[in-house]
């Protein structure tokens, strides 16, 4: 009489028959030691996240039928705040630059009420000398970006991204 193996049991046992165990191990069977911490994966998860939902945002910037905000974009900012709740608010080299330059960063956390970094001025100059030739400067890209921004600062923006609006 010969047994079947199915996911590790023989046929008619069931994962509460503990006098079995099965050919791999349950996660919580696992050495501690041998699995990062899962807050430490979780936080490296969201920041990796959050960065991608800011050139997310960018994007939606971009496609947006007025070219400054829409509702993806609107749904992709209330998302990066909801991640910096958890882990902070994202570096600003980790975010497109012309979004940095053009006020959409600070005003995105502004309307989150999320404490960001403002650069100070010498990081602003370079910068903006680093970014002119290729992604542009703030003097190129506050122009641009002001739609966008007067967008997010509208109370009915602002309460959505900081997750007050339903």
């Amino acid at each position: 009489m010969s047994s079947e193996v199915s996911g590790g049991f023989e046929s008619g046992e069931s994962r509460a028959d503990t006098s079995k165990k099965p050919d791999t191990p349950y996660i919580d069977s696992v050495p501690e030691a041998a699995t990062p911490h899962p807050t430490d994966q979780l936080s490296e998860w969201a920041r990796e996240e959050q960065a991608d939902l800011w050139h997310d945002l960018n994007e939606a910037i971009n496609r947006a039928v007025n070219g400054a905000w829409s509702m993806q974009a609107a749904n992709i900012a209330r998302r990066i705040i909801a991640a910096a709740r958890l882990v902070g608010p994202t570096p600003h080299g980790e975010i497109p630059w012309p979004l940095v330059a053009g006020g959409v960063y600070h005003a995105i956390y502004d309307a989150g009420n999320i404490p960001a970094d403002v650069l100070d001025e010498t990081e602003w100059r370079q910068s903006d000398a680093l970014m002119a030739d290729s992604a542009g400067t703030r003097a190129t890209k506050r122009p641009r970006f002001a739609a966008t921004v007067a967008s997010i600062n509208t109370e009915r923006e602002r309460k959505w991204i900081s997750g007050e609006g339903e």
